[in-house]
């Protein structure tokens, strides 16, 4: 019978374990500054920069970091080293893991880098985390909604005055729960400084917008439930040991 013993380490500031490679990588690298993270987060693939974007806007999302931690697998004499592209605390209390490929279609060419997934995702299911691998199509899909995404980058970081958050729940709430972009957006003193703002509060999970249509006065606006966040990786202990005595997947 084979044994598994699995360790995960997180970095000891709760940040990315891993940063970008230096400048004499062929591929495109970079960082994006998170506003719900607190972190710039390293991105070694334009769809890795995307799936932030993704992150940062989706309110079922409250905390995510990029590389997040390291997880060590040996398997008998074999050991298997891998490094999620993200790590997501979600507002219904669970953990996410996700690795983002261009198409899932990488994977299957190379057997020993689909065991390794596989590996990692018997691990992180022993955890009752998810884990799942996204294509482009899964982050790019629909456009308009993506499109929105994208629209929202800048203006995501601005900061949100309390008066003005409080402006939006009052109104949001005397209307019955919902209300449009253009509504609230005239709440907050019209619709250029409202809707940048409102942009900003759906970063912070304050609002959520409907993405489904691109932006206009119509697009409905709601409050976002307060949820409890789930605990960070840097805030469990640096090292964590799994031992199963069960079968790991098989090639």
């Amino acid at each position: 019978m084979l044994r598994q013993l699995a360790m995960i380490y997180v970095s000891d500031d709760g940040g990315p374990i891993r940063t970008i490679i230096g400048l004499r990588n062929t591929v495109w690298t970079g960082e994006y500054p998170s506003v719900k993270s607190g972190w710039s987060l390293p991105w070694e693939s334009r769809l890795e920069r995307d799936y932030m974007w993704v992150c940062e806007t989706d309110t079922a999302v409250v905390w995510f970091l990029a590389q997040p931690l390291r997880i060590e697998i040996a398997v008998d004499d074999e050991t298997y080293e891998y490094i999620p592209d993200v790590y997501e605390d979600r507002a219904d209390g669970s953990v996410q893991i996700t690795e983002i490929k261009k198409h899932r279609e990488e994977i299957a060419r190379d057997p020993r880098y689909e065991l390794k997934l596989d590996l990692a995702r018997y691990v992180c299911e022993g955890l009752g985390w998810t884990f799942k691998i996204l294509e482009e199509s899964d982050i790019h899909l629909p456009k308009v909604v993506f499109r929105n995404i994208r629209d929202m980058h800048d203006d995501g970081k601005l900061a949100v005055p309390l008066a003005d958050m409080l402006a939006v729940r009052s109104h949001i709430e005397a209307v019955g729960g919902a209300t449009t972009l253009g509504a609230a957006a005239k709440t907050l003193g019209g619709w250029q400084r409202g809707f940048a703002l409102l942009k900003a509060m759906m970063v912070r999970r304050i609002v959520e917008i409907d993405l489904r249509l691109p932006f206009c006065f119509d697009n409905i606006v709601t409050l976002v439930p307060r949820t409890l966040a789930s605990s960070r990786p840097g805030h469990r202990p640096l090292h964590r040991k799994i031992e199963r005595p069960e079968n790991p997947p098989a090639r």
